[in-house]
């Protein structure tokens, strides 16, 4: 029985870019090692996964891996300004699953007006630019995007949106005053104070009690004789003093 011989291990040439470490495939173009490539200068870099599937257009695993500044890329949609473009290859690559491509950025690299999340790569398809979803990372001043296959790649910068329109707001005329007729000067009358009246409480007069008449007592049975000699010698006496009266009359 035969035995196997040791695995093949081929190490992928990355002319341009460092790797850190050496970029390793299989036989069937599986990355053995996860590395980090990056160009020369630093503004673009690729971060493979171990495992990641490399090969060419035709299915045969990656021998190498190329990285060139474009000088002169395709232009961009209008408005929009192309900061940094360069060209990963060989082209047609599959890339299985997608690897990160990350631009590094200067805030002295942006275009007047821009902003940093106006940033996002693209990538070009032969007639035109593709946006890619890109992530922006303001503090480590880096833009990075999932690729899956090789091309050309631009770091662009969008333009910036337009200022809201100011609407002139027309002068306004103040109307005339109206004149306002003078008032009459009101005089205040103030009233006499008249002293207030202390009312004058009379004097209680005491009721007066009617003298009480005296009792007499009633006749005892045994004076009954005197009361009728009383009463006789006062009959005596009127009649004297009628026959007094007649007298003189005539006379």
């Amino acid at each position: 029985m035969a035995s196997l011989g040791p695995p093949t291990i081929v190490t992928v040439f990355t002319p341009g870019m460092s790797a850190v470490p050496p970029l390793q495939v299989d036989e069937s173009g599986k990355v053995l090692t996860s590395s980090l490539l990056a160009s020369s200068g630093k503004e673009v870099s690729l971060s493979v996964a171990k495992g990641t599937k490399l090969a060419d257009a035709k299915g045969n695993p990656l021998t190498s891996l190329t990285v060139a500044d474009v000088i002169a890329p395709p232009a961009p949609p209008a408005g929009n300004k192309i900061m940094l473009s360069y060209d990963l290859g060989p082209n047609g690559a599959v890339i299985n699953p997608p690897i990160t491509l990350t631009y590094n950025y200067t805030l002295a690299s942006l275009p007047a007006g821009s902003k940093e999340t106006d940033l996002y790569i693209a990538y070009w398809d032969g007639s035109k630019w593709v946006n890619l979803t890109s992530t922006v990372n303001t503090a480590a001043k880096t833009v990075t995007a999932q690729v899956n296959h090789f091309t050309v790649f631009g770091l662009v910068s969008a333009p910036p949106a337009p200022a809201a329109p100011t609407i002139p707001i027309a002068p306004v005329t103040p109307a005339p005053a109206t004149p306002v007729a003078p008032t009459a000067p009101v005089t205040t009358v103030t009233p006499p104070v008249t002293p207030p009246v202390t009312p004058v409480t009379p004097p209680v007069t005491p009721p007066v009690t009617p003298p009480t008449a005296p009792v007499v007592p009633p006749p005892t049975p045994g004076s009954t004789v005197w009361v009728w000699v009383i009463i006789a010698g006062t009959a005596a006496v009127v009649a004297i003093v009628i026959v007094m009266l007649v007298r003189r009359r005539r006379a």
